[in-house]
This record gives structure tokens, C-alpha cells and sequence, in this order.
């Protein structure tokens, strides 16, 4: 059911659109400017989405006076957690009975179909001119907000440009797919072996020798961690089928400078380990973190897609004692264009989660980014202080957090600045 929100080109299409004054893509048909009266600012925590897709992709913000033609879907993305959204259509003032009542994400104007894609709107249900889409929210604090969206069905033919038409909304990505650039945040040129280090080839390797180092190994295989006080650095592992990367069964472990890919399970499992500028990408499932657990100044990106699977950056069942700092995290994969399931996700199946810090991280994707949806979470712990979001997620940038959990106001939006939640 992991779909996207949107995809980047489509951004940056709509910004050309702002200046032309006309967007011809599938359904989505063009921006025009509003001739009505000036409205009062819509909520800045959740906004109306259209995509020409069923899987919700290409999707970009239904602000007032979009042409549209075709089928479409219509939902309602939110940042923070939501108790219920009715919807109504051609009823601004909700004199009748909504449209619909939607009590869970993903919030489709007229529902979902098998498999979770959202049913698609015929537009040509609709008489051609301009139609009004109303969604009176229910935030979970209680609050409540009303939101309506003006489009303009255009069935038959191409709408004209407006003469005088409005900016389009900033695109949160760039033209090419990849997320904004994360200045200050570790990447591929800073994470990973070090350039002008010749490494050295092996195969899989089981280390059962407390204090030993391995350093500058090219190793096509895994490796097994069987003794205390081990030290990888400067090292490649491309695991391939291996089911992990790296196996700790010991404890005080450190990864420096080093670069892990592959795999059929997590990259680094599953406790007792401290990840350093390490860079790991193309595997099923990010590193697991248990007890003693450190992952700082790492790069965690392009997490690939298996059937079934339950894909997360950073998971943690629990543990006692677990610190993410500095990292960039991406759990959208901008290739795929797949948000995966979460950038951090966290739960109490194996063990209370205890002394958890997330720190100054970049993270991005995910249905939701950060998600304590974990099994028996009411008293998961974990702080979060300084970290930045980006937009690629499929319904929010958290859900599913739980008493236990601290938020500060210095977890913000990575483009605004503006704290979330």
C-alpha cells in the first residue's frame, strides 16, 4: 500500500506552468488564476491533493482555480495526525450530508479501491465550470477547520491561459527527482570509504577475536561479529544475498568511513554497535537498533522495494540506550519514487524503548517519517530535538506517537523552518 504523494518532475512541470499559465499533464489539465473575491488563508497543516493516478502519484496541491478534465483523485494530505474528514462537494456552507466520512489515512475524496489506491473522480460526472471541494477537519487535539478547494471541470477541450495568472506553488524537490539539497547533512562525499584508499578484496568474514580491526577490505559477502571490541572502517560490504550486511552477536562494535549495500534483511543487526559517516544504500530494510545503539553522521538513502516487505530506514523494536544524531535518512527513494515505510520506525514488540535521543537529523519519507506504530508503543520513550523534514512522505511527517515520546518545537520543516506538530 506504499504509494507517493508525488514526484518531482510534476513539481517542477507546475512551476513552468506558473509562468505560462497553462499546465497540460494527464488528467491535471492547468492553473488558473482566481478571479474571486481573496479568501482566508487555508490551514498550513493539511491541504488538497490531485493526481491523474490512482496511486496517488504526480500529485500536486489543489489550490483555488485549478482546470482539471478527466478522472482524477482527490485526497486530503495532512501533517499531523487526523480524527476524521467530511467530505462534501458543491456544498461550501455543509447545509446536506457529506459526500463521504473518512475516519483514517490516506483521506480519498471518494474512497479506496482494492489494494488501497484511491477511486478515481470522473470528472465528466461533473457539468464543465467550476465546483467546489469542502473538508471539514477534525484535527486528534480536538480542533476543527473547514478547507474548500475552487476547480474548474473543463471536459472537451483545452482551458485558456489566464491573463493574468497566478505563482505556482514551489516545488519541494527538485526537477530531478532527488530531494532538496541537504547542505550540512552527511551525503555520498562525506559518508563512505574515503577517497585514495585502496581496498583490499575478501569474502564473507566471521570474526571471533575480541580487538579485531578490519580495515581498507573490499568484502563481497557478509560479516559476522562474534567477539567484542571489533572495529570495521574504511571497508566496503556488498553482502548480495546475504541476510545481513553486518550480524552483531557480541558487543562494542564500531563502523567507520565505511560504505554497506545489500542484503535480504536489515544492514546492521541488531544491537550493541555505533555506525560512524557510514553510507548504506540499495537494501531491503536500514540497519535494526537495540540496546547500545549509535548511528551518527551516516547516510541512509535509496532503500529498495520487495513485495511484502516492511521497509524502514531506521527500525527499532526495542532497546535501552539508542541515540540517531546528525544523520540524513532518507527513506524516499527518489529513483523508485517510493516513499517507503518510514524513516524511523519504532515499537516495543521485543522490549521497552528507553533512553532514546533523535537529534539533528535530515529525514524524509515514509507513510509517515517519523512512526511509533509499532507493536505495544503507549510506552515507547524517545526524545526528538533539532531534527528536519522534508515532504516526501505519503501522509504525514509523524503519526502514532505516543505519551512516552518528547517533542520539541526545534523539529521543523527542512524548506520552511517551521516547527511541526
Amino acid at each position: 500500500m506504499d504509494h507517493l504523494l508525488r514526484t518531482p518532475s510534476l513539481a517542477y512541470r507546475l512551476l513552468v506552468a506558473g509562468v505560462a499559465g497553462l499546465l497540460s499533464l494527464g488528467s491535471v489539465l492547468a492553473f488558473q488564476g482566481s478571479t474571486a473575491a481573496a479568501a482566508a488563508a487555508p490551514p498550513a497543516d493539511f491541504r488538497f491533493m490531485i493526481s491523474s493516478n490512482a496511486d496517488r502519484s504526480d500529485a500536486v496541491p489543489l489550490t483555488t482555480n485549478y482546470a482539471v478534465s478527466g478522472k482524477v483523485a482527490v485526497f486530503l494530505q495532512a501533517d499531523k495526525p487526523l480524527t476524521s474528514v467530511d467530505f462534501h462537494l458543491d456544498d461550501a456552507t455543509r447545509k446536506k450530508a457529506p459526500t463521504r466520512v473518512d475516519t483514517a489515512a490516506p483521506f480519498d475524496f471518494t474512497g479506496e479501491v482494492t489494494g488501497g489506491e484511491a477511486k478515481l473522480l470522473d470528472s465528466a460526472t461533473l457539468a464543465n465550470g467550476r465546483h467546489v471541494f469542502t473538508a471539514y477537519v477534525v484535527r486528534k487535539d480536538g480542533t476543527k477547520k473547514l478547507l474548500n478547494a475552487t476547480v474548474k471541470v473543463v471536459n472537451g477541450g483545452t482551458p485558456k491561459p489566464s491573463p493574468t495568472p497566478t505563482a505556482s506553488p514551489k516545488p519541494t524537490t527538485s526537477p530531478t527527482g532527488s530531494p532538496p539539497p541537504a547542505t550540512g547533512f552527511p551525503n555520498e562525499k562525506n559518508t563512505g570509504v574515503p577517497s585514495g584508499v585502496t581496498l583490499k578484496p575478501s569474502g564473507s568474514i566471521t570474526v571471533t577475536t575480541a580487538g579485531t580491526v578490519i580495515d581498507a577490505m573490499n568484502i563481497t559477502g557478509t560479516v559476522n561479529i562474534k567477539a567484542a571490541n571489533v572495529t570495521i572502517k574504511r571497508s566496503r560490504i556488498s553482502a548480495g544475498t546475504g541476510l545481513y550486511p553486518i550480524r552483531v552477536t557480541s558487543g562494542n562494535v564500531v563502523v567507520e568511513d565505511t560504505e554497506i549495500s545489500g542484503g535480504t534483511s536489515a544492514a546492521v543487526c541488531c544491537g550493541n554497535y555505533t555506525l560512524r559517516r557510514v553510507n548504506i544504500h540499495d537494501v531491503f530494510e536500514g540497519p535494526r537498533v537495540g540496546n547500545n545503539t549509535t548511528i551518527e553522521k551516516s547516510y541512509l538513502h535509496h532503500l529498495k522495494r520487495c513485495s511484502g516487505c516492511h521497509i524502514d530506514a531506521v527500525q527499532s523494536t526495542g532497546g535501552t540506550n539508542i541515540t540517531l544524531k546528525g544523520n540524513n535518512i532518507q527513506a524516499y527513494n527518489p529513483t523508485l519514487k517510493d516513499p517507503m515505510n518510514a524513516a524511523f520506525q519504532f515499537g516495543e514488540e521485543n522490549a521497552p524503548v528507553r533512553n532514546c535521543v533523535v537529534d539533528g537529523n535530515l529525514m524524509n519519507g515514509g507513510n509517515y517519517t517519523v512512526n511509533g506504530g509499532g507493536g505495544k508503543t503507549t510506552g515507547a520513550q524517545c526524545t526528538f530535538t533539532n531534527n528536519k523534514f522534508q515532504r516526501d512522505f505519503r501522509y504525514g511527517a509523524t503519526g502514532n506517537l505516543h505519551s512516552g515520546v518528547k517533542w520539541a518545537a526545534s523539529n521543523v520543516w527542512f524548506d520552511t523552518g517551521a516547527p511541526i506538530r
